[in-house]
């Protein structure tokens, strides 16, 4: 043995060479991402009681509802006596008049 050390510096003992064996694996899934809605108010209304009723409207908003913010939005609407209370889809509220809110709509 001290002599096959000796020449043959490539020399791997019997009991640390590795055979080519096939060694079967599992085919691992593919992870699922849970089916949640983006926005908490995406598909209902906020509980709040002054949104109970309200409809999803598009809407273009200037400087009417800061909170909500301008352009074209998704909004949750429900129209009172003299205000019309939205909710975008992430729950930030605000009013607007009867009027303005009936110029802002988008058919």
């Amino acid at each position: 043995m001290t002599q096959l050390l000796l020449t043959d510096c490539f020399y791997i003992p019997p009991r640390l060479r590795r055979t080519a064996t096939k060694t079967v694996t599992r085919k691992r899934r593919a992870k699922r991402s849970p089916s949640v809605a983006a926005l908490p108010h995406e598909k209902r209304p906020p509980k709040a009681r002054r949104f109970k009723g309200a409809t999803k409207v598009v809407v273009r908003l200037e400087d009417q509802a800061p909170s909500i913010g301008s352009g074209i939005r998704h909004v949750w609407a429900k129209r009172g006596r003299v205000w019309v209370h939205v909710a975008d889809f992430a729950g930030n509220t605000g009013k607007l008049r009867i009027a303005e809110f009936d110029m802002a709509v988008r058919d």
